[in-house]
C-alpha cells in the first residue's frame, strides 16, 4: 500500500463518521507499513467509543500489530468486557502472535471463560 494511501486512511480514523472510521481501519489491515499503522490505531482504541470500530481495529492490530499491542488485547479479551464479540475479536487477535505473552492471556482468559463461542476459537 503505497505511502499517499496509508496517510489518508490514517487521517479517516478520526472522521466524525463512524462507517468511514470502521473502512478505514479494515484497509489499514492490509498494509505493511506497521509502525505508522500501530501508531494510529492504537491512539484511535484509547478513544473510540463505537463498538464497531472499536472492534474492527482490534481486529486489524491482530493482523499488522506488533508485540507491544498484546497487553491492550488482553485487556479486550478479558472476562471484565461483557460484550462477547470484542472478547471474541480480542482472543482471535491474540492468537495471530507467536508468542509467550499473547499464549499466557489467552490460556489464562479461555481457562476463565463460560461461554463456548470463545472457548472453540
Amino acid at each position: 500500500m503505497k505511502n499517499k494511501k496509508i496517510n489518508k486512511l490514517v487521517e479517516e480514523l478520526n472522521e466524525k463518521d463512524a462507517d468511514t472510521r470502521e473502512k478505514a481501519a479494515l484497509k489499514l489491515s492490509r498494509t505493511r507499513d506497521k509502525n505508522k499503522v500501530n501508531i494510529a490505531l492504537k491512539n484511535r482504541l484509547l478513544i473510540e467509543d463505537n463498538f464497531e470500530v472499536k472492534r474492527m481495529i482490534i481486529y486489524t492490530l491482530g493482523k499488522v500489530g506488533d508485540k507491544e499491542i498484546i497487553p491492550i488485547l488482553g485487556k479486550y479479551s478479558k472476562l471484565n468486557d461483557n460484550d462477547i464479540e470484542m472478547r471474541l475479536v480480542a482472543v482471535e487477535a491474540l492468537g495471530n502472535f507467536s508468542s509467550l505473552e499473547a499464549s499466557e492471556i489467552l490460556i489464562n482468559c479461555l481457562s476463565k471463560e463460560s461461554n463456548n463461542n470463545v472457548i472453540v476459537i
